[in-house]
């Protein structure tokens, strides 16, 4: 099928560069049954295009869901779970790692998945779960590279480019935010200095120092503690970003919010429409439908404190963001920091717990170190590597992972990779009947093998 693009220079690029250049990053797991997964604005086809989606999956036998929309000329893909093969839309074509021809995907490697074809009207704006938001994706999505052929809402240059490289923490708190890595945020749109008190007139706040609010909070008139005129664009996509000293709810208001309001944001008769936000930073996005009358449009603040308290607002920015797009159920503990080492393979952070009650960092005679239940990081078919390099007072032990275990003398320090193939604990355990003894400076990690 002639798609009208070429190929050979989308094929020709090594398979370790089109990994990103992954040096150290964050990686999300994504959990079908926890419906994770990214909502962007949503991008469609204009003629040939390209899209490719960089992606780890596991091992289970459930469909992983990588593009979709609920609505229109879906484009979607998903891996099938019991072939371990991309099924793609209608005429789409599909590439893996540079060739049509490609093994079992669910390896628990990183794969470069290539989507041509040569449509207008077909239309994305989920990634890793499917339109019925019953069947997610079971892995991680690294990146989703829109590298021709595609339009989007909000977004004049189109072909967005998302690094799905974040743990969702924005200065030690909350963000559900997914940059597009071509597109940058717009002028700052807040101006503290035209914070007006939120009670009817409109008393300018003085207290406003290195750009913090702060003020009393006053029950008594409903929600909005101050309010800020902002000039925001229908069908546009903007970044909200601030420091909150408690709870805060933070409300548009303009002329038609009642039936016009941002996807997700609720509904009040009062103040428009909010949504509430955690003490701590925050950074979060709203998209402004494209219908909305953006007339004398205000933002609020409001803290739910008791009356005559003191709260504060700080950093408070408003931008545009062309493309960007949200991290939903998506929590930072969801997301592991991976180095690359000199193999080339991914290592990542340390996944060992010291039970409770051990002060001195080491474990007794038996521990369990992690099981492989839902709120576990181990994963039934994921390679780890494992070490301990301090064991004392131990004739011998034995280090059980995945059903594997192998006894080693107290001298020796013990180390390897191994893949789990059970639902079994990891845990170290003394052989020695009677003896009392330690075990410290253990190390788990789960090892992404890149390199082949």
């Amino acid at each position: 099928m002639n798609i009208g693009i070429s190929l050979r220079g989308l094929l020709s690029i090594p398979i370790a560069s089109q990994l990103i250049a992954i040096k150290s990053r964050y990686i999300t797991w994504l959990k079908s049954a926890l419906a994770m997964h990214y909502k962007m604005p949503t991008v469609t086809t204009t003629g040939p295009f390209a899209l490719e989606i960089v992606a780890i999956f596991d091992n289970t036998t459930t469909n992983k869901y990588l593009t979709d929309n609920p609505t229109g000329q879906r484009l979607y893909s998903f891996l099938k779970g019991s072939t371990g093969k991309i099924i793609p839309r209608g005429d789409v074509v599909v590439h893996v790692d540079g060739s049509q021809i490609y093994d079992d995907l669910r390896d628990g490697k990183p794969h470069t998945i290539l989507l041509t074809g040569n449509a207008t009207g077909l239309v994305i704006d989920l990634v890793g779960i499917r339109q019925s938001l019953t069947e997610g994706m079971s892995g991680g999505i690294l990146s989703m590279n829109f590298i021709s052929g595609f339009s989007q809402e909000g977004n004049p240059a189109g072909n967005p480019h998302y690094r799905f490289d974040t743990n969702y923490l924005v200065d030690g708190n909350h963000s559900n935010v997914v940059r597009n890595v071509n597109a940058e945020l717009g002028t700052e749109l807040i101006d503290l200095s035209a914070a007006v008190v939120g009670d009817g007139p409109s008393t300018i706040f003085t207290n406003i120092v290195e750009k913090k609010i702060s003020y009393t909070v006053v029950d008594t008139w409903g929600e909005r503690q101050f309010l800020i005129p902002v000039d925001l664009v229908a069908g546009k996509t903007y970044r909200i970003k601030l420091k909150n000293s408690t709870n805060t709810t933070i409300a548009l208001l303009y002329t038609n919010v009642s039936s016009e309001a941002p996807e997700g944001w609720l509904q009040n008769n009062y103040y428009g429409c909010h949504t509430s936000l955690q003490d701590g930073s925050n950074e979060i996005l709203v998209s402004i439908p494209s219908n909305a009358d953006l007339s004398l449009c205000h933002i609020s603040v409001a803290a739910p404190v008791k009356n005559g308290q003191e709260a504060w607002v700080s950093d408070f920015s408003i931008k545009e963001a062309p493309g960007y797009a949200e991290a939903i159920n998506i929590k930072a503990i969801n997301a592991e920091y991976y180095e690359e080492q000199d193999d080339g393979n991914l290592l990542g952070e340390g996944l060992w717990t010291f039970g409770s009650g051990v002060a001195d960092g080491t474990e007794p005679q038996y521990s369990t170190i992690l099981g492989t239940g839902s709120s576990s990081h181990v994963t039934i078919g994921d390679t780890y590597r494992y070490s301990i390099n301090s064991i004392v007072d131990v004739p011998r032990f034995q280090f059980i992972l995945g059903n594997s275990g192998v006894a080693m003398a107290t001298t020796q320090v013990y180390s390897g990779d191994v893949t789990v193939t059970s639902n079994d604990d990891m845990r170290v355990v003394n052989l020695e009947l009677g003896a009392v003894g330690s075990f410290s400076q253990i190390s788990v990690r789960r090892l992404i093998k890149v390199a082949t």
